[in-house]
Order: structure tokens, then sequence, then C-alpha cells
């Protein structure tokens, strides 16, 4: 049987996880793991949201400067998206479980695997010796200002194609 887990990560600049809550149900929707969670607690007794500053009037643009903050936003969403899958590509195990869950005690056991995962991720981070993982790289006598490729302004079908995927992909996080 197959199962999906719905998590709710919170991660830094650095994609450090500062905070993680596994367990849901996969169908549960986003909005209510994160309505249930200690993160949720904290925003509303710590801040007092502008709701407004995430909408326009219908027939509206959106000022320049909720424009901006939407543009800002977004890098923030792209950074927990690229946490999320650098968890996913160095523990391949969490793209499909194979436990099968037939009780809490089993449950329990499955949130500790996510758990555990998280953990040595962000002990890799520190570490900063994990060669094998091509996010982390160095690229060796890199120097961007020295490009020795001649730029036409023609994107050839291959870039394209990755171009579009990655539209789309960001389009999704939107």
């Amino acid at each position: 049987m197959v199962y999906a887990v719905n998590s709710l990560i919170v991660c830094n600049w650095q994609r450090r996880v500062i905070y993680a809550v596994h367990g849901w149900c996969g169908s549960a929707h986003d909005q209510r793991v994160y309505k249930n969670s200690q993160a949720s607690t904290y925003w509303q007794t710590q801040l007092t949201p502008q709701r407004e500053a995430f909408k326009r009037a219908p027939g509206q643009p959106l000022p320049p400067d909720k424009q901006k903050f939407n543009f800002e936003l977004s890098h923030n969403r792209v950074i927990v998206e690229h946490t999320i899958g650098m968890l996913k590509n160095r523990w391949q195990s969490m793209k499909l479980l194979s436990l099968e869950i037939l009780s809490q005690k089993t449950a329990k056991r499955l949130n500790s695997w996510l758990r555990a995962c998280v953990v040595l991720h962000n002990y890799l981070l520190d570490l900063r010796e994990a060669k094998w993982d091509i996010l982390n790289a160095y690229v060796p006598n890199f120097d961007p200002s020295e490009d020795e490729e001649e730029d036409s302004g023609v994107i050839d079908g291959e870039d394209l194609t990755l171009r579009e995927q990655l539209f789309t992909r960001f389009c999704q996080l939107l």
C-alpha cells in the first residue's frame, strides 16, 4: 500500500530546516496542516498580518510596494521547495517509504524516520563535507566575469525546454 504524508517545513536562506511537522495524511490540505501547527500559533501571537498586502482590488493592479513584497516572498517559497528537493535527493526513501502503517506505533516510526532525515540534512549542511552532493559541490576556478561563450541571444531547443519546465514549476509554486 502506498501512503502520502503531508509535512510542514520552515527553513532559512541557507536551506537549514528550523521547523518541521510530519504525520498528516497526504490528503490533508496544506492550510489545515499549517493552522494546526505551533508555527501558526507563533505567527498569530507575534505578528499582526496585514491580509490586504497579499490581495488587490478586482480590476486594479497591485501597487509597486506590494508587487515587490510578492516578488520577494516568491524567492522564499523557492528556497523552501529547493530544501524539500535536497531532502528527497539525499534520502531517496523519502520519495517512497516502504513502511506499512498498521498501527499508531508504525505511524510514529514513519514520523521518526522523516525527522531523522531532517536532522541528518542539517548535520550535513553544518559539516559542508557532503562532496557527493552536487548541490554543495565546489566549482574550481569559476569566474562569472570570464564568460568565454559569446551570447547570441538565441535560445536553443534544449535550453528552451528546460526554461519552460522551470517556468511551469515556478508557476506551480505561486
